[in-house]
């Protein structure tokens, strides 16, 4: 068991394109403040053999003057604000198995809670679009030691919004000279936006051949 704790102090200066830059979709700010934060997070790693590990933290933020993109009118323009405060309390959650055959099952979950809510309304492209839900389940493995398989199924439900899953797979081979490897992304072909108004890739596959040239060490 190994527990751990930590304190954190962070800034961030606007941009150039937050102060200055404008767009037929975006209207920069040149008053804006620069964000700052404060953040603390404490919890625990067990791991009770070789094979089985497991772990918690609890986390809280604390967050001024955070720079957005708010769409107060539809149609309207992106006009770039600060966010006075805006606190984020959550915890993560991990665990991993090893299984015969050099096989791994990872598992993850995270939840985030603001204390506040955008203007009625309005569309926040940054501050109030985090992910409020989020699972993962991963699986690696590994095939007479020459042929590894990867795949990734993960859930995300955004502040306000419906939940999607993503379903990634990816084969490649492992030794030899000649190491083919195909990757396949978005299986489920899940439309989705991780910033409002711009949609994220649908399915894709993606393969190739990599060539290794390395002589063994004697």
């Amino acid at each position: 068991m190994k527990l751990h704790a930590s304190t954190s102090r962070g800034f961030r200066l606007p941009t150039y394109t937050d102060l200055y830059y404008s767009d037929p979709a975006t209207v920069g700010n040149p008053n804006l403040k620069p964000e700052s934060t404060w953040s603390l997070e404490a919890g625990a790693d067990w791991n009770p053999t070789q094979h089985i590990s497991a772990g918690t933290t609890f986390f809280r933020r604390w967050d001024s003057n955070l720079i957005d993109y708010v769409q107060f009118a539809p149609d309207g323009l992106y006009h770039a604000i600060n966010v006075d405060t805006l606190h984020f309390a959550g915890v993560e959650a991990h665990g991993a198995c090893l299984l015969p055959h050099q096989q791994q099952i990872q598992l993850a979950y995270t939840f985030l809670h603001g204390d506040q809510v955008p203007v009625p309304g309005s569309v926040s492209r940054y501050v109030f679009n985090y992910p409020s839900h989020h699972a993962v389940f991963g699986w690696t493995g590994t095939w007479h030691d020459w042929l590894v398989g990867r795949t990734r199924v993960g859930v995300t439900q955004r502040f306000a919004s419906q939940a999607y899953p993503l379903w990634d797979l990816a084969v490649s081979r492992k030794n030899g000279i000649v190491r083919p490897y195909l990757q396949l992304a978005n299986l489920s072909n899940t439309g989705y936006e991780e910033i409002p108004g711009v949609f994220m890739p649908s399915r894709s596959v993606i393969a190739g051949m990599e060539l290794v040239l390395a002589r063994k060490s004697r």
